[in-house]
């Protein structure tokens, strides 16, 4: 092909590089770049340069070539944003941390799809510290993994990203083509033969999303008010709220300390929609706000104030993360008197103009649903408890009185009364029975309870604790009388007694792992240190 051919455009608007891009045909794409070098720069139809087509389909090698050979002023504008965009939704950051030093005023930019780079760092929770979600033992791996610093951006020698035949190279030769090394090193090999290589790759991100945000913030500092007009600022900061990540919050609002004071357009500021949007991280902060009485007092332009935020229905997203309506209910009390702790008296009798409602009125109002749903599961879930603690009452109860062997003739006592299997067996019938009388009546009690809001956020998961917890215990010593009674009636062949003794755990491990996880939930939510931390230290600087 000629050089005017490489430059022809079909209907849709697409070049023959364009085509060789969205193939993945990497050789082919450097061929012709070979060919005609200009063909880079030409847009497509919908004006994407071919390196953001690259990148959007994930195709990164030639992405990082085709970024090598376009000049910089062509993506000094919506291209550019859009690259730096992609880069942070598919976490890959080299181009972006050099592309970003080239030109800062990307950072408030608008991409081909209306976001910023700004906004695109904001919306991805899993890229900071605050989204990550470990066991304690990868916690303790995460917090020992030492990440490399980026490379320094040396702006004198125009430095630029190149990949030729798959590796990384330098070329100091070449003012538009001098390449950076990519962010890898020795000790990321070796974390891939230790088998934690997804620990540090997680620790990779947070690390290089925290140096972009810092940049970022350094960038916003020298932006003007005219710069700031179209309020890019500000929907990042809330978009960072609704995803809840205070790292961006933080670092926005020191950056312009009037994001962390002032209201939007409807006069709520961020802690309003941090308790809308159910984001406890975010909310966390105002403990640590040199103006917390005087953002607790705001009221948006219809009157409603913090605690009329958390009167209204928590985010389908965030409810579907607590495993039954019963425990959504308790949150959401936990989030409303939360609340109350930090707004004036006052505002608890605060109508707003909408609704014409206090915040107590309002809370109940909208989650008169979740109310019904949370009585019928906990009555549900104590109707087939109780049956199971009275069947084991009622075996209980018998056994006491038909003990394994029998009964002497001449005193009416029991024949392996001198046995100490034989007291194993009747202590761990006596306590079998009582737990599962306990839980009985615990359960009996949910199920007569008057299911008023309030009792969803102690009462009713107290009953709810005890009866399980003593339905378990119920359960295990059970097994142990009968394991008990087995080995004294077969002591003489004690091998026929030992699979059965075997067999009788696998009910009690069936409901450890069904129901121990949902004990354990329940605990957590009702006597745990809970969401709220009010040791928020300051943090505006």
């Amino acid at each position: 092909m000629s050089k005017d051919d490489l430059k022809i455009k079909g209907k849709d608007g697409k070049t023959a590089l364009v085509v060789a891009i969205n193939t993945g045909k990497k050789e082919m794409v450097k061929c012709m770049v070979r060919k005609d070098e200009y063909i880079v720069r030409i847009r497509d139809g919908s004006n994407r340069l071919p390196v953001v087509l690259a990148y959007r389909n994930s195709f990164w090698d030639i992405a990082r070539y085709l970024y090598s050979k376009t000049p910089v002023e062509d993506l000094n504008g919506s291209n550019g944003a859009t690259l730096v965009s992609q880069c942070f939704y598919a976490k890959q950051y080299d181009i972006a941390w050099d592309l970003i030093h080239r030109c800062p005023s990307l950072i408030t930019t608008k991409d081909l799809f209306g976001e910023s780079p700004l906004l695109a760092l904001a919306s991805v929770p899993a890229a900071f510290q605050s989204g990550m979600q470990l066991i304690f033992w990868k916690k303790w791996i995460y917090n020992r993994i030492q990440i490399p610093d980026s490379p320094d951006f040396n702006d004198d020698n125009d430095t630029r990203i190149t990949i030729e035949d798959g590796n990384d190279n330098i070329d100091t030769n070449n003012n538009n083509t001098i390449a950076i090394s990519t962010l890898s090193s020795i000790f990321h090999k070796n974390f891939i033969w230790s088998g934690i290589n997804h620990i540090y790759e997680m620790k990779l991100v947070h690390t290089r999303s925290t140096e972009f945000l810092n940049c970022m913030c350094d960038g916003i500092k020298h932006l003007n008010d005219e710069q700031m007009k179209d309020g890019v600022l500000q929907s990042s900061v809330l978009r960072a709220v609704e995803r809840g990540i205070p790292e961006f919050v933080i670092g926005i609002c020191n950056a312009n300390r009037e994001l962390a004071r002032g209201t939007n357009e409807m006069g709520r500021s961020i802690f309003h929609y941090a308790i809308k949007c159910r984001q406890e991280k975010v909310y966390n902060l105002i403990y640590g706000h040199d103006m917390r009485n005087a953002i607790s007092s705001l009221t948006d332009a219809y009157n409603n104030n913090m605690l009329h935020m958390a009167a209204l229905l928590s985010p389908f997203a965030q409810l579907n993360r607590i495993p039954s309506a019963a425990l959504q209910m308790q949150r959401e009390l936990q989030w409303f008197k939360e609340v109350e702790t930090v707004v004036a008296p006052k505002a608890r009798e605060f109508i707003n103009w909408t609704d014409y409602m206090t915040p107590r009125d309002l809370f109940t109002k909208h989650h008169k649903n979740l109310l019904k749903e949370g009585e019928k599961w906990m009555k549900d879930t104590a109707t087939s408890f109780t049956v199971v603690g009275a069947l084991i009452v009622t075996l209980m109860f018998a056994t006491a009185f038909t003990v394994p062997g029998g009964y002497k003739e001449d005193t009416g006592f029991p024949i392996f009364i001198n046995e100490r299997l034989f007291m194993v067996f009747i202590i761990s019938d006596a306590i079998s029975l009582f737990s599962a009388t306990t839980s009985s009546l615990m359960f009996l009690g949910i199920l007569t309870s008057r299911y008023a809001e309030d009792d969803f956020l102690k009462s009713l998961p107290t009953k709810m604790i005890i009866g399980l917890f003593t339905l378990f215990f119920s359960i295990a010593t059970m097994m142990i009388a009968f394991s008990a009674a087995l080995i004294l009636i077969l002591q003489e062949k004690p091998w026929t007694a030992i699979p059965i003794i075997l067999l009788s755990c696998v009910p009690v491990t069936l409901f450890a792992v069904i129901k121990i996880p949902l004990l354990i939930e329940i605990i957590l939510s009702t006597y745990g240190q809970g969401i709220f931390d009010k040791n928020c230290k300051k943090w505006l600087l």
